[in-house]
């Protein structure tokens, strides 16, 4: 179950951008993941591409030793286009959630929004085509009284393995933005998890 809540029209949008560096509309998203959750349900669908930027020769060094993008690895991919990855990834949303609003969640979310905002822009449409509001998941873990934000100290606190699917230390390119999405969507339920018991204790003192 990812929310206490019982609201029907509601999906949630686990993102998570790779990019070749850390300036949006300079620097480009280069691996998108999605995954698509009902809030009561779980999972109902998940996306991943990974995208042919326009510029690599802008790509930071720091970024390429996250990601390992190269343009000779990139095209070992099945990649497409910036706009064309709009293109697809509006497709998915009018495929999955055409009758649903949605929340996109990401950690430090302005990060991945402010990428796949200047995304759209370029292909001419607008982010809101695809999502209504955007949560943070530090800001989320901080309202529970969880002060460490790093990700790897929630990661401890809570529990969970980084990435324990198909993820190798010694290649870069097996962290992509649909493993980045699903340790989003990890992260959340254990967030809820660790605080449920909260709310049922202040629904008993309330009650009684």
């Amino acid at each position: 179950m990812l929310a206490i809540f019982e609201e029907e029209d509601w999906l949630i949008a686990f993102t998570d951008v790779e990019t070749t560096g850390l300036n949006p509309g300079y620097h480009e998203v280069i691996d998108v993941g999605i995954v698509l959750a009902d809030p009561r349900d779980g999972e109902i669908a998940n996306y991943h591409r990974r995208v042919m930027p326009a510029h690599p020769e802008r790509t930071m060094p720091g970024a390429a030793r996250c990601n390992g993008f190269s343009v000779e690895k990139w095209e070992e991919f099945d990649t497409l286009t910036a706009e064309e990855t709009v293109e697809e990834i509006v497709d998915f949303y009018d495929e999955h959630a055409a009758d649903k609003q949605v929340m996109m969640s990401a950690y430090r979310s302005s990060f991945d929004s402010a990428f796949l905002d200047q995304m759209f822009q370029k292909a001419g449409k607008h982010i809101d085509v695809v999502h209504d509001y955007v949560m943070d998941l530090p800001s989320l873990a901080w309202g529970m009284g969880i002060s460490k934000l790093h990700s790897s100290e929630i990661i401890d606190l809570l529990g969970l393995d980084d990435e324990p699917q198909h993820y190798n230390a010694d290649d870069p390119t097996t962290h992509t933005g649909l493993s980045g999405a699903r340790k989003n969507y990890r992260i959340y339920c254990e967030l809820l998890n660790f605080y449920e018991p909260k709310l049922e204790a202040a629904a008993e003192k309330a009650a009684g």
